[in-house]
């Protein structure tokens, strides 16, 4: 089979698979499984953008302006990233109007007006015909290329018959394409989802195509990125083309970023697809990153593919606009050649499709249907007019046939003048001509029909003039003369040297010309003329649409129609079954007095009128139903009598209220929605102090904004009219909003705004000086009284008459480890459950009128430490009795401190009387030690004495020494002396620690004093507990070479003998509480240095302490003993006495195998202040 045959069915297999796709999409819709309303059909729909211009033009652009191919794709991204506001915007006036086309979007904004209408629709089909013909040119183009497969011809025979030509047979299929999808339901505005779905399709394929071919030409046909880019570094002539330098010289670029991204809203098929088929706002959100992400992706291998043909081809051999399609068939690839002519149908026929159903329906409906309604032939209410439905159908197939063959005659007229991006260029120009009307519509208020009728006709006959009479000329239709000298040789008046400016390129001197004549006469006429009552509240709704009120307005109904009328007469356009559903909604929308009989009321004639809008478009709807009313006949004289009673009634009633509004303390000042000031009072003009002048009819809010500025109300301003623009925002919020603000006069206004029904906003203005610095001396007061009772050391507590708590301070937040927000309002006996007798003497106190105290009560907090309260309840009165304060002090350390005195007093009187009884028991200590020392000396051999004496008595001194050792009698002396030295030791010692004198600090050896309060330690027993501190093992670890330390030795001996007595206690009693065996206690001392510090270890192996317990262990009064078996102060005396008395340092540290370890430091040299 050839394969020109080939290309062929496989066309016609391709569009039937489109076909299929279509009609599966449209049957799930209707079955309530929509796969179209979803976020990236929408957005791959967008890409219908991308047509053959894309695929084949930006390839041919690059050889003749290198990167100039990028505008087009930059502009439409930085739209879809930078603006999309303004896309949103015109998506909710859409949703909101109905809309069906952008000839209707435009129609509707200016007071839908027919004419504007008709002129939209006719600028759209004469600028967009070039660019439908664009697409028709690439099919024809591609396929006979195709014809000579797989020889590039450099010739294309151009065929003068038209049944002989390709691009007459692609025609016809497109246009049965589209009639198949477009025209089942006539309601425009209701959505093609099965197209819709179709066009998403068509943009994945060309997506893959192209990107198919650029893999093959840069990683087959080259060696990659760099081989191909080297072949640019290589060729100055080539990298210079590559660089595009002269768009930014001449400014192209930044026209043509401008152009494209207008297009983006401005073409019928881009609006279309945007906006009319647009089934969720939020779809935008999808769109803004994903559709910029598919232009730069189909964009990615453009200049690869441009290079290549560049280097591959001889110059002028091969058409550079078909590269993408030469390429392949160079290297003798079938496959991707069919893919690649496949993708580029694809973008064609997605665009002629689209385009033709957007233009079908603005000739039908805003061209046709008007023809007819003023010709008498098209009429709403007449019964000949059953067959409205199918007529309708019928002329929107006819303008389907109509513009493609249109675009065909195009093609064939004009068509070989231009390169592929040139025709695309020219329609670009074309539709940027609606951007003034629709920018400027929904921003500007101003904006006249009669402005934008002027500024719409005159952009298109200078865009014809400069852009299209030139292409007529070069095509042999016209004199070459008129571009070259002018019309008559009038030469300011050369079409692409208008005036005598020209550019070096003819689309940028058109687009300069068109912009400037369109917008200075939208802006100029404008301005000079005024709005009818229907463009300006359209305007309105335009404006204000994302306002909390933009309803569908409209003006008055010029007459009457019966409901049941109004039905059968609708259901002559449109589907009954919506019919039916919207009149069903009317009637069971609780309308009081309803029947089928009744006049059809404006709401009810305003949304039929949006119904019809989807089928004949929002101008032709209006006056279809006009057209039905019933006129009425009241006179004038009537009508006038009724206006005078009405007015003189609404004057009475306008004194009342000026009278009433003028006398008022508040200022006052009402604003309509034009932001014009309409009302007004003294007060308002005494606040602001505004001059008598500037309150005249006219005044804006804007102007007194203004005024306020120069006035300083506002402090300093940078950026005067933005901040009038916000404020003006800021005062048109729908909601109503009450605020303060404080002026430079130091003034405080509070300001309450109160959005109307009708769009203006009333503004009071209250001066609240005086009482806001009432409010301030109120709160600094309570602050200042506040901080006063949270200072206190004490808790207090304040509680109503039925004893619920209305105060609570810090104190007792801390005493009770309940915050004051969850204590205020709760009963006082749930949060002090504990004190049931003071609860009792609050009810007496309150009872007796005067203060009830209570000392020393007991209590135990949540941890089960004991704590001792002193409550003191004073009742509140005034007028009469309003609660009690209650005053709860923590006297624990009080209560402590005066136990540890009396302890203290006994220990002292019983020190003294073991000081006297160590002195009493020194004594006999001495004489036994004495007389065991004489008898020792009378006893032994050395003195003659004790021999004389033995001899006398009959007996030897060597036979009494000889009894003695027999009988063991010397040890036993020896023993008695030794016994009576070490108790005279101890009681020396005891007196020693004991006695009181005064300190006296001096160097000395600690290894001496913590063997010394060994010694006294280790008569520490306890007989019934069987506890003996000479059962603890001693170990050593003294240093040799040890400085001595500066202490007092009294004071450390005492914190020596404290922490071995602690260690030995807390030994036993591990012992004690459970079963060990092979236990030995022990502690290990420990005496070195330490730099300039000598330091002491003391390590038991006892239990240890816990983390927390080593925390506060120091502190004074917290002991794990028993109640009553310590005091807490030992280690807090202990504490106090190195640190402060000897600028030491004691710490305790875990031992890894269990107990404790105590570490003492204390200087070598005497500090400088003890």
């Amino acid at each position: 089979m050839p394969f020109v045959w080939l290309a062929f069915f496989t066309s016609l297999a391709y569009l039937g698979l489109l076909f299929l796709i279509a009609h599966y999409a449209d049957r799930r819709a209707r079955q309530g499984r929509s796969i179209g309303a979803n976020p990236y059909v929408s957005s791959l729909s967008l890409a219908v953008y991308c047509t053959s211009w894309t695929f084949y033009g930006s390839v041919g652009r690059v050889a003749t302006d290198g990167i100039g191919f990028l505008p087009i794709y930059l502009g439409p991204t930085l739209l879809f990233l930078v603006a999309p506001f303004l896309l949103r915007k015109i998506l909710k006036i859409a949703e909101a109007q109905h809309t069906t086309s952008i000839a209707d979007f435009i129609s509707s904004r200016y007071g839908k007006s027919q004419r504007l209408a008709g002129l939209v629709t006719v600028v759209a089909v004469i600028g967009i015909m070039p660019y439908i013909a664009l697409q028709l040119k690439a099919i024809s183009t591609s396929f006979d290329i195709l014809g000579s497969y797989p020889v590039i011809s450099t010739y294309l025979p151009h065929t003068t018959s038209v049944l002989n030509d390709k691009a007459f047979y692609v025609t016809i299929l497109l246009a049965l394409f589209t009639i198949l999808f477009a025209t089942r339901r006539l309601d425009a505005s209701e959505h093609h989802e099965g197209l819709m779905v179709a066009i998403a399709f068509e943009s994945l394929v060309k997506l893959f195509a192209f990107i198919a071919v650029g893999v093959f030409v840069t990683y087959f046909m080259f060696d990659g990125f760099e081989s191909i880019y080297d072949r640019v570094a290589a060729d100055a002539e080539l990298a210079l083309l590559i660089s595009g330098q002269a768009l930014f010289d001449n400014g192209s670029w930044t026209f043509l970023m401008i152009l494209a991204a207008l297009a983006i809203f401005c073409l019928p098929r881009q609006f279309q697809v945007t906006v009319v088929e647009n089934t969720d706002r939020s779809h935008l959100d999808k769109a803004m990153w994903l559709f910029p992400l598919y232009l730069l992706v189909i964009n990615f291998f453009v200049l690869p593919i441009a290079i290549a043909g560049l280097v591959t081809f001889p110059l002028g051999a091969v058409n550079p606009d078909t590269f993408v399609l030469a390429l392949p068939m160079s290297a003798q690839q079938p496959a991707l050649t069919l893919l690649v002519y496949i993708g580029g149908l694809s973008a064609a026929s997605g665009m002629v499709i689209v385009a033709a159903v957007a233009l079908s329906t603005m000739i039908c409906n805003d061209l046709i249907v008007p023809l007819l309604i003023r010709l008498g032939l098209f009429h709403f209410g007449r019964e000949a007019s059953d067959t409205a439905t199918g007529m309708l159908k019928a002329l929107r197939r006819i303008s389907i046939l109509g513009v493609l063959f249109l675009a065909y005659s195009y093609f064939k007229i004009i068509g070989d003048s231009y390169a592929l991006v040139t025709i695309g260029l020219v329609s670009f120009a074309a539709a940027a001509q609606f951007a003034p009307l629709i920018i400027g519509g929904v921003f500007w208020k101003g904006a006249t029909l009669a402005g934008a009728l002027a500024g719409l006709t005159s952009g298109f006959l200078v865009w014809g003039y400069t852009l299209v009479l030139p292409s007529f000329a070069q095509s042999g239709w016209l004199p070459l003369s008129i571009v070259e000298q002018g019309p008559f040789g009038f030469t300011l008046l050369k079409p692409q040297a208008l005036f005598g400016v020209s550019w070096d390129n003819p689309l940028i001197h058109s687009l300069f010309w068109s912009a400037f004549f369109n917008i200075g006469c939208y802006l100029m006429v404008s301005l000079f003329t005024r709005h009818s009552l229907i463009e300006r509240t359209q305007a309105r709704a335009f404006v204000d649409v994302f306002s909390a009120k933009s309803d569908y307005v409209t003006r008055p109904w010029e007459g009457q129609i019966s409901i049941a009328d109004l039905q059968r007469t609708v259901e002559r356009f449109v589907d009954r079954d919506r019919v039916v559903r919207l009149f069903g909604r009317y009637r069971d929308g609780g309308v009081p007095g309803y029947s089928p009989g009744m006049d059809a009321p404006a709401d009810l004639l305003t949304q039929v009128e949006k119904l019809l809008s989807g089928v004949v478009g929002s101008a032709s709807a209006r006056v279809l139903i006009n057209t039905s009313l019933r006129r009425t006949n009241i006179n004038l004289d009537s009508v006038l009598d009724i206006i005078d009673e009405a007015s003189s009634a609404v004057e009475g009633s306008r004194e009342v209220l000026k009278s009433v509004i003028e006398n008022v303390d508040q200022g006052i000042s009402m604003f309509d929605q034009e932001t014009n000031l309409v009302a007004w009072n003294r007060r308002f003009v005494e606040i602001y102090g505004i001059p008598e002048q500037m309150l005249r009819s006219g005044v804006t809010l804007g102007d007194i904004c203004g005024y306020n500025i120069d006035q300083g109300e506002y402090g300093v301003v940078e950026d005067r009219e933005a901040f009038i623009r916000q404020y003006i925002k800021d005062t048109f919020r729908p909601q109503r909003v009450v605020f303060e603000k404080v002026r430079p006069n130091k003034t405080v206004l509070e300001l309450c705004r109160i959005h109307l029904a009708a769009g203006g906003v009333v503004t009071t203005y209250t001066d609240i000086t005086q009482r806001k610095q009432a409010e301030l001396e109120l709160t600094r007061l309570r602050n200042l009284l506040g901080n006063i009772i949270d200072s206190m050391p004490s808790a207090l507590i304040g509680i109503d008459v039925a004893g619920c708590i209305t105060h609570w301070n810090r104190e007792a937040e801390r005493m009770s480890g309940i915050k004051a927000a969850a204590a205020i309002g709760e009963p006082l006996s749930r949060l002090i459950p504990r004190f049931p007798d003071v609860l009792q003497k609050v009810e007496r106190a309150i009872g007796e009128l005067s203060p009830t105290q209570e000392t020393n009560l007991r209590w135990e907090d949540a941890k089960g430490e004991v704590h001792y309260m002193d409550v003191t309840i004073y009742p509140l009165l005034a007028e009469s009795v309003e609660g009690a304060v209650i005053r709860l002090d923590d006297v624990t350390e009080t209560v402590r401190m005066e136990e540890m005195m009396v302890q203290s007093e006994k220990m002292l009187s019983v020190g003294g009387l073991a000081a006297g009884m160590a002195h009493e028991i020194n004594n006999p200590l001495a004489g036994i030690v004495q007389s065991v020392q004489v008898m020792n000396t009378r006893l032994g051999p050395d003195m003659a004495k004790n021999r004389q004496v033995a001899e006398a008595c009959g007996t030897s001194i060597e036979a009494i020494d000889d009894y003695m050792e027999q009988r063991g009698i010397s040890p036993l002396l020896e023993m008695i002396s030794e016994s009576g030295k070490r108790a005279a030791k101890i009681v020396s010692s005891m007196l020693s620690f004991s006695r009181k004198s005064d300190l006296k600090f001096e160097l000395r050896d600690l290894r001496l004093l913590l063997d010394e309060t060994v010694e006294i330690a280790s008569n520490d027993y306890n007989l019934d507990k069987h506890y003996d501190f000479r059962k603890i093992a001693i170990v050593r670890e003294y240093a040799e070479e040890l400085p001595d330390a500066w202490c007092e030795g009294g004071q450390i001996q005492q914190v020596l003998l404290n922490l071995l007595k602690n260690g030995a206690q807390a030994m036993f009693e591990a012992a004690s509480s459970a079963v060990q065996t092979g236990r030995n206690d022990r502690f290990i001392l420990r005496v070195y240095r330490d730099r300039q510090w000598v330091c002491v270890e003391i390590e038991d192996n006892g239990p240890g302490m816990s983390a927390a317990v080593r925390r506060r262990i120091f502190e004074p009064f917290f002991t794990t003993k028993e109640v009553g078996s310590g005091t807490g102060l030992g280690l807090s005396v202990s504490y106090f006495i190195i640190t402060q008395n000897h600028r030491g340092s004691i710490e305790v540290k875990p031992v890894r195998e269990g107990g404790s370890c105590f570490v003492i430091h204390l200087p070598i040299d005497p500090p400088e202040r003890v």
